[in-house]
């Protein structure tokens, strides 16, 4: 009987090194607190390719729909959907229909605009209300750069709908750059680059169209901005006016920071971000 015993003991330490071994050998499975799922949706007649980023556990989730920058892909916003996950809130992060050349999205570069954005936008956000594992009633936006545009002239547009927005140096000078663009050259033109990818005619027209100092006047909850003070891309002066103009909003300068926050500043950012979140859902 002892010798039985004994050898149960010796038999389950080896299934139990054996766990331990191959946990091991596989940290995602070990570690990871959450799922990922490839979900496209669509805007007219293209396709959006995107990513969930699923909490485990059942039940509704706080949800983060996470917009990229000017030539980035939904890749550029995996660290920050990884991180919220990680704390019980979902992601979305999704390519912009001809947003970079390495778009897995529908449409080209030449195509695109601050406003074809918008719409891609407002596609994603009534897709992710249908999700069955986000909560409709705590939405939040989060944008970088020109996503970071996008999605304040969303929220402005659907204040309802949007619990929190959530803006990393977001690229309000834009109307501006294509200004003085529009001035310096003979007329809009059919082409420009713009930071090495080509941009078309409509991309000039329909930054002219929007005044979004103006637009944002709409949102009235309260927004989160961060903005590094070294940023040569979107001057911090542009965060700080958008600051002043929204109805209420927290304006954080990341010193030394550029356009972009990597690393330490990446974490921090996250953490500024999820504090916001659990402070605002309902």
């Amino acid at each position: 009987m002892k010798y039985e015993i004994i050898m149960h003991i010796i038999g389950m330490s080896f299934v139990i090194i054996g766990i331990l071994t191959y946990f091991s050998a596989h940290p995602a499975i070990a570690q990871e607190a959450f799922t990922v799922r490839e979900l496209p949706c669509a805007r007219g007649g293209m396709t959006i390719y995107g990513k969930a980023y699923i909490p485990r556990g059942r039940g509704r989730r706080t949800a983060v729909i996470i917009s990229h920058g000017f030539g980035g892909t939904h890749a550029s916003s995996a660290p920050y959907a990884e991180a919220f996950a990680k704390s019980g809130v979902a992601s979305y992060i999704f390519d912009f229909c001809g947003g970079s050349d390495d778009s897995k999205s529908g449409g080209s570069m030449l195509e695109m605009s601050v406003l074809t954005e918008a719409d891609d936008l407002n596609a994603v956000i009534d897709f992710v209300e249908t999700l069955d594992f986000v909560d409709a009633d705590n939405l939040f936006l989060m944008g970088r750069s020109q996503g970071g545009y996008v999605s304040a002239l969303v929220a402005s547009r659907r204040m309802a709908e949007v619990r929190g927005l959530v803006l990393l140096y977001p690229a309000f000078v834009i109307d501006e750059d294509m200004r003085r663009l529009r001035d310096s050259e003979d007329g809009i033109p059919e082409r420009h680059e713009i930071m090495g990818s080509a941009v078309g005619r409509v991309y000039f027209e329909d930054a002219l169209k929007v005044d979004i100092y103006n637009e944002i006047k709409g949102y009235g909850r309260d927004v989160l901005i961060m903005h590094g003070d070294m940023d040569e891309t979107v001057p911090v002066s542009c965060s700080e006016r958008a600051a002043e103009i929204y109805e209420s909003a927290e304006l954080v300068v990341l010193e030394g920071a550029g356009h972009g926050f990597q690393g330490t500043q990446l974490a921090w950012a996250v953490k500024k971000a999820l504090e916001y979140i659990a402070g605002h859902r309902r």
